[in-house]
């Protein structure tokens, strides 16, 4: 395939919020003031005119490293499918909203954490995990938009990284802008315990530890992290969040990895295996149904509760 200068300099002439805004709108969640992330990929942030995607450390700049990087597109495609688009729609200039911050700072919490505990609830997450996490101070209700907050905290104790869940029926996840992924939600902390329990979000996290207790298993005495997402990588890079973890916690000699059955789960399931095993044990125990581990729980759950209801 070709694409001579002309179809280049015109698909480089249209900036990156105006064909998204323009073609994409279904695709584009808007965090706050200038700051986007998509419906496909919560860690892939769009501001100031640039597009960064935090989990697979890459971004750029235009609309045809967006779509070279994002959807696997060759640059001659990406730039075809930009001028198909040119000419099927005429593009509504979107006024770039640039944002100066650049530091990380939490949403303002609600009074009470109404919304945030009903929406777990809903989700089958056990009470006593639930009050844990508001008594740690590694969860909260967001104030303006009543999301659930989780937060990551360092050795020290403090909060280095959040991430949200919409609690309505529009449905939302993102990071809190300047989250450091080092830092990702976790749980535990038992230093006497050499077993880590790995996630893709804080919710699968909450998940398994529900499904611990329901089975009178000592749930609170286990090591979990949430990776804040996972990446499609044929590289041996380590997982940010799993490696930051494991240099503060050398007590952990067994990893089990707990990803969505889904292929960007399958596919870091075995990059944490390359990149771990000569150090680690590391066992691969995915859900045994559904895509991820709370699905697995809300079907177990819903179970439950039928086979007692007909007793």
């Amino acid at each position: 395939m070709y694409v001579n200068k002309e179809e280049i300099s015109r698909a480089k002439s249209i900036d990156l919020l105006t064909y998204l805004m323009t073609y994409e709108l279904d695709n584009l969640v808007k965090i706050s003031r200038g700051n986007y992330c998509t419906v496909d990929h919560d860690s892939l942030k769009i501001s100031n005119g640039k597009w960064h995607w935090f989990s697979r450390q890459i971004g750029g700049t235009n609309v045809i490293s967006y779509l070279t990087n994002v959807y696997g597109y060759s640059f001659p495609e990406a730039v075809k499918k930009i001028n198909g688009n040119l000419n099927a729609k005429e593009p509504v200039q979107t006024k770039q909203e640039y944002t100066k911050r650049k530091y990380f700072q939490l949403p303002e919490k609600a009074d009470k954490p109404l919304a945030a505990i009903e929406y777990l609830r809903k989700r089958c997450i056990d009470d006593s995990l639930i009050a844990y996490c508001l008594y740690d101070g590694i969860l909260y209700e967001e104030k303006n938009h009543h999301n659930v907050v989780f937060l990551g905290k360092d050795p020290e104790g403090n909060v280095k990284y959040a991430c949200m869940r919409g609690t309505t029926e529009k449905k939302f996840h993102g990071e809190v802008s300047c989250s450091n992924k080092n830092f990702s939600f976790s749980l535990g902390l038992n230093n006497s315990n050499d077993v880590l329990h790995v996630f893709e979000s804080p919710i699968d996290l909450l998940s398994y530890g529900t499904l611990l207790k329901h089975k009178k298993h000592e749930w609170n005495k286990q090591n979990y992290l949430s990776l804040g997402g996972v990446y499609d990588s044929n590289k041996d890079t380590n997982p940010i969040a799993l490696e930051t973890f494991l240099n503060n916690h050398k007590n952990i000699k067994n990893i089990i990895l707990h990803l969505d059955n889904d292929h960007a789960g399958r596919a870091a399931t075995e990059l944490i295996k390359r990149v771990y095993s000569n150090k680690y044990n590391v066992l691969d125990r995915p859900p045994t149904s559904g895509k991820d581990v709370n699905e697995y729980l809300v079907k177990y759950m819903n179970k439950e509760r039928g086979d007692n209801n007909a007793r």
